[in-house]
């Protein structure tokens, strides 16, 4: 048996090396950590492809020309950094972080790749990420030859990519994006309404051009219901795009700096409504009094329609969605009344032009937290409490930090020793993946402000300034002055049901 000399280990963690052979030509995989053909898998990398690698390990033999030997980290085979000393493979630098992305390239998505190449052959199988779906990364590469990114995948040995090039030029642009920032792609409940002069053809992606078009139109005055608002990443004045709730395809608020769509108030709350039209009355897809956009649901005349979301085109007539089913109800058509209103009323929070900041597509899970959590380096897990669904990390050093993250409500909680008032925690809600992974980093920077949160004497504020917590006194920070310690355990669902239960005691 062959061992490294005394103190010398295989190098483990995520590598990517670029493959360096010379135009034409290709590095063939070994079965094992050799360079002898007879160990040939059939298997082959060209020059400038670029190879995913777990295990760096160098020759066993002394004095040997060849190596260090790169395990693959789809477990395939093995390749080598030099053979005979000449250089076949060099290392690339891989960045370590948190990125998040939204997954674009419409409508096929994205396919995650075995190696950070954009190739068919590497695509892993069964991997699939549709057009939308939001994907979190842990390692970043650049191609030094192209500049495309690479990320891979958290959670995963796989590789997905932001862009690839395009034969068609977009604003001067010779490629189209595969992936988006989070920040450019909004969901939630949303209404538009149709103020463009011509009909507006509605889209199979999000563009504007003619060759995308389905035989679904708008004109003047139409409504949608949308459940994705796309920022266009090319500033050529179309967009943002406007993913419809029903899946019929996308529209757009903007076509060359022309508004076309208007974005309308939603309301939510809860509201009863009889149907008083005498043949009943039909859910649609949209709220649109169209026969084209009728559902297999039919009230008849007398039942009680409950609904959960409610908005008003600019005729007047209001259109509410039913609870539970994605589908919409109208008050009047033709002046004529089709539901009469029983009883409504609007939740706290009625203006719902909003992201699904505390919709379960967006929370946390532990495990994600988690992932965050190892790509910084000083914090140890402490406790996972499911019930109360929170986890908790500590400093490595010491207990003086304590860091809760609240993961169902992506709220964070900083237990610190404050130098004047002692043990304090400070709260802050609906946070981004970022600001979780910039507190993990810098607890003390979680409001930006220190522990002065509002007046320069900390000895000055106010009693009904601090709350009471586990963990010692806690300092109500500017943007959650709302806030009570009991709540962090509560959501939106929560409230809700609560408020439910009480219209129905009341009946």
């Amino acid at each position: 048996m062959e061992h490294l000399p005394l103190g010398v280990k295989d190098e483990e963690g995520c590598f990517v090396y670029q493959v360096c052979v010379g135009e034409g030509q290709s590095i063939a995989v070994r079965r094992v950590p050799k360079v002898g053909d007879e160990t040939k898998t059939g298997r082959a990398f060209g020059d400038g492809d670029l190879v995913s690698i777990d295990l760096v390990r160098l020759s066993r033999r002394p004095g040997s020309r060849n190596g260090p030997f790169l395990r693959l980290s789809d477990c395939s085979g093995w390749l080598f950094e030099e053979k005979y000393e000449e250089t076949m493979m060099t290392k690339i630098p891989v960045s370590v972080g948190l990125w998040c992305f939204v997954v674009d390239n419409c409508p096929a998505g994205i396919a995650l790749r075995r190696h950070p190449i954009d190739r068919s052959d590497m695509h892993e199988d069964d991997v699939t990420y549709q057009p939308m779906q939001k994907i979190h990364c842990d390692r970043k590469v650049q191609h030094p030859s192209t500049g495309i990114n690479f990320y891979r995948v958290q959670g995963t040995e796989g590789w997905v990519f932001d862009r690839r090039p395009s034969s068609k030029k977009k604003a001067g642009y010779d490629y189209r994006y595969i992936l988006l920032d989070e920040s450019m792609v909004q969901t939630g409940d949303f209404v538009y309404e149709c103020i463009g002069k011509k009909r507006i053809g509605i889209r199979e992606t999000p563009e504007v051009g003619d060759n995308n078009r389905t035989n679904l139109s708008l004109e003047q005055g139409d409504l949608i219901s949308a459940n994705v608002i796309r920022k266009s990443p090319f500033p050529h004045g179309n967009g943002p795009f406007l993913r419809l709730s029903d899946g019929s395809g996308w529209l757009f608020e903007n076509k060359y700096n022309e508004q076309l769509m208007k974005r309308l108030s939603v309301r939510k709350g809860y509201w009863e409504l009889k149907v008083t039209n005498p043949p009943g009355l039909a859910l649609r897809r949209q709220p649109r009094d169209e026969l084209t956009l009728r559902m297999d649901t039919k009230y008849p005349a007398g039942t009680i329609v409950r609904c959960t979301h409610m908005t008003q085109a600019s005729s007047g007539v209001k259109f509410y969605r039913v609870k539970g089913i994605d589908g919409w109800v109208f008050d009047k058509r033709e002046g004529e009344p089709m539901l009469v209103l029983l009883s409504g009323q609007s939740s706290p929070r009625n203006e719902l032009n909003f992201s699904n900041e505390g919709s379960s597509s967006n929370r946390w899970s532990p495990d994600f937290v988690r992932g965050i959590a190892a790509a910084v380096t000083g914090i140890r897990e402490i406790s996972l409490n499911e019930q109360s669904r929170v986890i908790s990390f500590a400093s490595a050093e010491s207990d003086d930090v304590r860091i809760n993250v609240y993961y169902t409500t992506r709220t964070i909680g900083t237990a610190l020793a404050h130098p004047y008032q002692g043990a304090t925690q400070l709260f802050r809600r609906n946070c981004t993946t970022e600001e979780l992974k910039n507190i993990f980093e810098n607890p003390r920077a979680h409001t930006g402000k220190g522990y002065k949160e509002r007046r320069s004497d900390p000895f000055a504020l106010a009693p009904s300034e601090y709350i009471q917590t586990p963990y010692g006194q806690g300092l109500l920070a500017d943007q959650e002055s709302e806030l009570r310690n009991e709540l962090l355990e509560l959501d939106e669902e929560i409230d809700s049901m609560i408020t439910k239960r009480k219209r129905v005691l009341k009946r």
